[in-house]
């Protein structure tokens, strides 16, 4: 999966909707490893948008 997050605004968008996935996911066995790979996700682009900001700051 690769996702390209422009700013706070898309990033929030995309927590929700990876935590309503989560959500429905928890409550269907057919989907419980869902949630794992879901929060991996959520990670890499919580750093894409950290390693961003950085090197915006950089630049200024």
């Amino acid at each position: 999966m690769s996702v390209a997050v422009t700013d706070m605004g898309e990033f929030d968008k995309a927590t929700y909707n990876l935590n309503e996935l989560a959500t429905f996911a928890k409550s269907h066995s057919e989907f419980q490893d869902i949630p794992f790979y879901l929060s991996y996700h959520h990670a890499v682009i919580a750093r894409a948008i950290k390693y961003l900001n950085n090197q915006l700051v950089m630049k200024n």
